[in-house]
């Protein structure tokens, strides 16, 4: 499976495009796609994309950016539906 990711940077405040590139690229071996998307990440399981997700989102915290995600089988670019996804978390286990 394929999960997209289109990042909006904000015009003031938050960390700038090159600083939110270089940490994709640093922190999740990830670089900025020329195309329709911003970013692309591979998983095999629901496991390893909740992982990846959580990772994703703590690492952009206090970078100022909105991002939205959207996930594809590899050989297709119909919507797919994930069993379980998203978890129900409680607004108490909600760290932001």
């Amino acid at each position: 499976m394929r999960t997209y990711v289109d990042v909006i940077f904000p015009l003031e405040g938050g960390k700038s495009a090159l600083k939110v590139a270089e940490l994709c690229r640093r922190e999740l071996g990830l670089d900025f796609l020329q195309g329709r998307h911003d970013l692309v990440f591979e998983w095999k399981d629901v496991k390893e994309f909740e992982q990846w997700v959580d990772r994703f989102h703590r690492l952009m915290k206090g970078a100022g950016i909105l991002y939205r995600l959207i996930t594809v089988r590899d050989e297709e670019e119909g919507a797919t539906v994930l069993a379980g996804w998203p978890p129900v978390v409680s607004p108490l286990e909600d760290g932001g």
